[in-house]
């Protein structure tokens, strides 16, 4: 019995009941836990296939995943399939299934453990991620990552490996929290404040050691730091949400998608006044905008840049191949492939690499007159106007 209810009951009003699934805390824990849930699926619903080669499957899509992550979080390398379920000939479904050369025990139970072998001809594969490519790369300013771990490891990501944009943001607030009492955070929208900056697989919780990581409350827009500190959190689509609150720093994510991005970047800025010196790291794909423009430009700004060529390590082959024959060379590739920052709009007659090439210091002495024509927009009320020489 719980309280004046049965298990049963209880469950229920849980969701829990009939709602088979694995707790995202508990692919957070640490590698014991990891390692004793890893094998408590394996016992049940796992089997060798090989000497050396093991799987899980369900016909529960989320058990799977579940699975997947605390594989790829131990050090090991997992692959997905699925087939047809079956009762005797009868297709009653979708099976789902993880498999996976497993570098330590995985079963409890005897009868599996002892079935699995740990010699094998590719026995080096399952200690080491091979460097497949090395490529020479121009130097430029960069923040290289500092992981606080007697092993020099991390994890991020479904393969656990590191991401981009994200994961360089919350890696800032994580060492910023330990030595300034507010830092915050505001990304486009408030989901993903949640599902990206917080929750994602490279969000704050997702990259924090269990001592580290702090509480989070959604309801209350905050998070609560182990060592005390706080973290506001806010959505730029409500700029005026932005006028008071306080920060020795901020996350600004994606800045160039930001709604009214003018507006609630000068509201965070005039917030950003604690201690002797206040910074901020902001994470956006580029985007001509005129604040983009502007910061580019400003004095104490460093710019960092970074491609999809050099990322191709940890993205899909699939999805690789795909964007870069679709996108390779086009305006949309250069900035959304090479994070170039494209200023021309790409259908003008005149551009501002033609505007620059025929600058000049001092107009010539013997002009009598200048014109200057504005072409009127058709559907202006002023078109008859609107296109005089001045």
């Amino acid at each position: 019995m719980v309280g004046n209810d049965s298990l049963h009951t209880a469950l229920k009003r849980c969701r829990l009941l009939m709602n088979k699934h694995v707790p995202p805390l508990y692919l957070r824990a640490s590698v014991n836990q990891r390692l004793a849930l890893l094998q408590g699926l394996m016992d049940t619903d796992g089997g060798v296939e090989a000497a050396s080669f093991v799987s899980f499957t369900s016909t529960r899509k989320v058990l799977t995943e579940a699975v997947h992550e605390l594989v790829c979080s131990l050090g090991m390398k997992a692959r997905d399939d699925e087939r047809p379920a079956k009762i005797g000939d009868k297709i009653c479904g979708t099976a789902y299934r993880v498999s996976f050369t497993p570098t330590m025990q995985v079963f409890r139970l005897s009868r599996k453990a002892n079935r699995l072998s740990f010699g094998c001809s590719q026995l080096l594969r399952r200690y080491h991620r091979m460097i497949v490519d090395v490529e020479p790369t121009d130097p430029v300013p960069m923040r290289c990552i500092t992981v606080d771990s007697r092993h020099g490891m991390y994890l991020a990501g479904r393969g656990m490996i590191p991401t981009h944009n994200t994961r360089i943001g919350a890696e800032t607030v994580r060492q910023w929290i330990k030595t300034r009492p507010i830092v915050n955070i505001i990304a486009p929208t408030a989901s993903d404040i949640r599902d990206v900056c917080i929750e994602g697989p490279a969000g704050i919780l997702a990259i924090c050691p269990d001592d580290e990581r702090p509480q989070y409350y959604p309801s209350k827009r905050t998070l609560k730091w182990p060592n005390g500190a706080v973290s506001l959190l806010f959505s730029a689509e409500e700029p005026e949400r932005l006028r008071g609150p306080q920060a020795y720093s901020i996350w600004l994510d994606e800045l160039a998608a930001w709604q009214y991005q003018e507006e609630a970047f000068d509201n965070a800025m005039f917030g950003l006044r604690l201690g002797t010196k206040p910074q901020t790291v902001i994470t956006t794909t580029p985007k001509p905008t005129k604040l983009i423009k502007s910061l580019v430009k400003m004095p104490g700004v460093i710019v960092t840049r970074g491609t999809t060529y050099e990322n191709r390590s940890n993205l899909a082959a699939s999805f690789y191949q795909f964007i870069i024959h679709k996108y390779e060379g086009t305006r949309l590739g250069r900035q959304e492939i090479n994070a170039e920052l494209l200023e021309d709009n790409p259908g003008a007659l005149w551009t501002h690499t033609l505007f620059e090439a025929s600058r000049v210091q001092k107009a010539p002495e013997d002009l009598e007159r200048i014109i200057v024509g504005v072409d009127p927009a058709v559907t202006s009320s002023e078109s008859r106007t609107s296109g005089a020489s001045l």
